[in-house]
């Protein structure tokens, strides 16, 4: 049965894949329209996470940097997504390039670095639920440092 159904979806495959490098040249404007759709909804995906990384980090800084932030996402989101399809549009120039390295690297790493990032940011934040808040209630060292003496000590041994 799996071979059945694969080998007439391989045929249409290789045969969509020629008619679109014979037709390459028409092809290549709608090519990068979807390359520029594709980047901007992947990048989106980065860019929440690090704002959402900011907001939960560092809240006091992005609240007074917030309007600075949401730009900056949205220029390097738009120009990066720009320049992806951009490239790619030259890249399908010359049916005789392709498949070409630079182009099947960049689209690995188009569709990694988000994925790689979601999850990066996932399991930090899952790490962090799990953890909870520090005893002291700061997150980290007390003020007088691990080797202060404990004041409550001294009274303890003094008043038996």
């Amino acid at each position: 049965m799996a071979i059945g159904v694969t080998t007439p979806m391989a045929v249409l495959a290789v045969n969509g894949a020629a008619f679109v490098m014979r037709h390459l040249v028409q092809f290549r404007a709608g090519i990068a329209s979807a390359a520029l759709i594709s980047s901007l909804l992947l990048n989106s995906v980065v860019a929440f996470a690090v704002i959402r990384f900011a907001q939960r980090n560092v809240p006091l800084l992005y609240a007074e940097y917030k309007r600075w932030a949401l730009g900056l996402a949205v220029v390097i989101v738009g120009g990066t997504s720009g320049a992806a399809a951009y490239l790619t549009y030259l890249g399908m120039d010359d049916p005789k390039r392709l498949p070409d390295r630079t182009a099947i690297l960049a689209s690995v790493l188009a569709l990694g670095v988000p994925f790689a990032v979601n999850y990066i940011a996932r399991r930090y934040v899952r790490r962090r639920e799990l953890d909870g808040p520090a005893p002291d209630g700061g997150g980290g060292r007390s003020r007088s440092g691990p080797s202060a003496p404990n004041p409550r000590g001294s009274e303890q041994e003094s008043a038996g």
